[in-house]
Parts: C-alpha cells; structure tokens; sequence
C-alpha cells in the first residue's frame, strides 16, 4: 500500500535537495582542513580530487610514457577544473568542492557499495595502488580493443594519461572476498621487478571490479614460439630463461609473504621490444604468507603440463611446484615444442627417458639453436631442466639455485654480444 505523507512533490523535491546540500557540506566540513583552508589556486592543482577519493598520487608509473596517437584504444584521461573566481568566499569555494563530488558519483549508492565490498576503504590509503574511476576505464570495454580471455576474466588494452596499459575485468564469480581482494591487490602492488608484470591499480566502482597493469608489446612466448615463429637464438632464449627465473626466484623471497604462481607457463610470459621476459598472471591466486609455512593453496587450479605431479596427487602447492613448471618451460625454449598433456606425446617423458637411458638430447633440440659449439651449453641446459622436473620434490633445486646457474651462464655470453 502507498502511504501518503500529505507533503507535495515539489516540497519533497526541495527537502530531499536540502538533505543532499546538508550531506555535501558535512563531507565537505571533513575535508575542510585538507582543502578549503588552501588557498584558491591550491584548489585548481587538487585535480586528482576530481578522479579519485582517497587516491594515492604516486604517478611514477607514468615516467615510461610513450608517445601514442591521442585517438588510440579509447579516450584520454581528461580532467574538468572547476576553479572559483578570486576572491570566493569559503561558500563558493564549497560549492566548487559540491560540483566536484557531483562529478565523483558520490551518491551513486551501487557505485560506493562496490567500493566498499571490494575493499577500497582498506586501499584508498595505499600508496602503491592507483584508484581509477570508471568512466576511466569503461571506454576501454570493446571488442577492438580486446587482447585475451581466461578463466580469470577478459584482458582489454588502453590509454590512460598517454600511456598504455592493460585492463583486466575480473569475471565477478571468480572474486574474492573484501579482505581477501585488497589484500591481494596491495601484494601485487608492492612487487616491483624487472621480469615481472606490474599492477598499477585497479577500479572498484563496478560489479566486476577491473585490475590495471602495465603493458608489454610483444605479447607472449607461447605466441612467439608456437604462432609467430619469431626468430630466437639461443643466446635469446637463454636470457629469457635466465631473467624469467629471477622473476620466479623473487617472487619466493619476496620480502612479506612468498608467493607462489602455480601456473607458470609460456602463456604467461609477456616479452617486451627488447625481449624482456615479464611473468603475469600470479595476480589473485593465493600467496604462502611467511607465518603458515612452505605451502599455500591455489584457487581453482586447472591442470596442465605445466602442472606439477605431486601438486595433483597431494594437492599442496609449494615453491618447487613452480620449479618443476619452469623445468617444463625451460624445455619448451629448447625444442620449441609444445608440452601436451597426453602420456604418448610427452615432451617432458621424452626428456626424461632420454636422460634415464643415458641418450643424447640432441635429436629433440630445436635446429635454430642445435649447432656443433653450443651442444655442450645445449647439455648444460638440459641438466638444469631434469633436475627441475624431479618427481622428488626434495631433490629439486629451489628457483634461486637455478637463477644463479642460468646467470652463470648467461653473463659471459651477453658480454661478448654487448
């Protein structure tokens, strides 16, 4: 039943319209001592007011700005000043400051429920994430500008600021918890190397909230060994082994927590121009934290052959889970054939037959890189290889015992090609 309150319309119109002012000027009494008391000029450089609240303003992922057309991959990421004129009294200046939060969405009810849910409260004081509003992001949503799709959700390039970026729509089943998403967002966050995939920010005014990374051109070494067939000497894939295991080997030392990958394969190898390797996609699996051991549990873990045995049998994932992956991996930039999943068309049972029976490899090497002088780094290599992919996870080396190995042999040959 509708009950009748005996108020007109226009009375409540002007009543809900005194309610919303009165709700502007108690958020703007909060942030009177940060912005207000500035002077007038110092409002018209508080732009990032009018993009985020809350958000760090570390813009350093920025310095690598590329020059790209301005009409590429979407809108560019414009900024509306509303400056008072001089001399406003403290009442105008709030009215600027009403104008910017009207721009903000801040009474968009789903919008703050979203950011609430996902933990922005948690990560707006985090100085490593960048908080990006949606209409930052949504242009990017198109079919043109699709790049891959996952079980994780669906990968979109963009353009932000003049900067390319990926933006990664989390499929909204697939998302954690509040505390659990923000924790692992300000993990990500806080993992800065070279070879691995950087997490810039993320926007979490939406149902599925959209994760933003850093982008890297070539795409990945699954495409460049099995699709584009580039070109790759061994010194090339040598430095691609070599720098991907210290990305691994970093990521299991990270200073608060290990984390684990659990799904370490050429798919998720991004190249950069120079043929940087940059691990992706450890993003929202779960990390071993220090304190529960040498273990951690993968969410949704779908098995390959990539996929550690005793991981499947056992179901605990540990560091030399991913230590056996990279074994496989390492085999892959060998041969450039793909690992499969059927017993009879191993490339890893192959390998290890022939290292059982004592045979040389050289048969299943790739004939780009199987040449009389490197058959013995060629040996080298392979040992490295089988030792990671040791059914007994006790006599596998760790992925800092492998970095130091391949960097051991890499650097004398990168000196002689410099």
């Amino acid at each position: 039943s509708i009950v009748e309150t005996g108020t007109s319309g226009s009375s409540v119109e002007q009543h809900a319209g005194f309610l919303k002012e009165q709700y502007c000027q108690e958020i703007m009494t909060k942030l009177s001592s940060e912005y207000l008391g500035k002077d007038i000029k110092e409002h018209a450089e508080t732009e990032e007011l009018a993009e985020y609240v809350g958000t760090p303003k570390e813009d350093q992922w920025q310095q690598g700005r590329e020059q790209v057309p301005r009409d590429q991959w979407g809108a560019q990421d414009k900024k509306q000043n509303f400056i008072p004129p001089q001399g406003a009294s403290i009442s105008s200046s709030s009215s600027g400051l009403l104008y910017k939060l009207n721009n903000l969405d801040i009474f968009n009810t789903k919008a703050r429920r979203n950011y609430v849910r996902y933990g922005g409260l948690a990560l707006q004081n985090v100085r490593s994430v960048k908080l990006f509003k949606k209409g930052v992001l949504m242009p990017f949503l198109k079919e043109q500008n699709l790049i891959g799709k996952g079980g994780f959700g669906e990968v979109y390039r963009g353009l932000v600021g003049g900067v390319q970026v990926v933006v990664r729509k989390v499929n909204s089943g697939r998302v954690l918890c509040t505390e659990q998403f923000a924790n692992e967002v300000i993990i990500q966050s806080e993992v800065i190397h070279t070879n691995i995939v950087r997490l810039i920010g993320c926007c979490l005014e939406v149902d599925a909230p959209m994760l933003v990374y850093e982008f890297v051109s070539r795409g990945s070494l699954d495409d460049i060994l099995h699709s584009n067939k580039v070109p790759l000497n061994l010194d090339l894939r040598l430095s691609i082994a070599a720098q991907s295991s210290q990305g691994l080997a970093y990521m299991h030392s990270h200073a608060n927590c290990k984390i684990l990958h659990g799904d370490f394969r050429p798919a998720n190898i991004l190249l950069d121009d120079k043929f940087v390797p940059k691990i992706t996609d450890f993003g929202m699996s779960r990390m071993a934290v220090a304190d529960y051991g040498r273990t951690g549990i993968i969410v949704d873990t779908v098995y390959t052959a990539y996929t550690d045995p005793v991981y499947i049998q056992k179901g605990l994932l540990t560091e030399k889970s991913d230590v056996y992956s990279f074994g496989v991996v390492m085999l892959e930039l060998l041969t450039r054939k793909k690992a499969t999943h059927a017993d009879n068309n191993s490339l890893v049972r192959n390998f290890l037959d022939n290292h059982k029976q004592r045979r040389k490899s050289t048969e299943l090497f790739d004939k780009e890189i199987s040449v009389a002088g490197d058959l013995e780094l060629l040996d080298y290599l392979t040992e490295i290889a089988v030792e990671c992919l040791n059914l007994d996870v006790d006599e596998r080396p760790t992925m800092t015992e492998v970095a130091m190995r391949l960097f051991t042999l890499y650097r004398p040959r990168r000196q002689v090609g410099s």
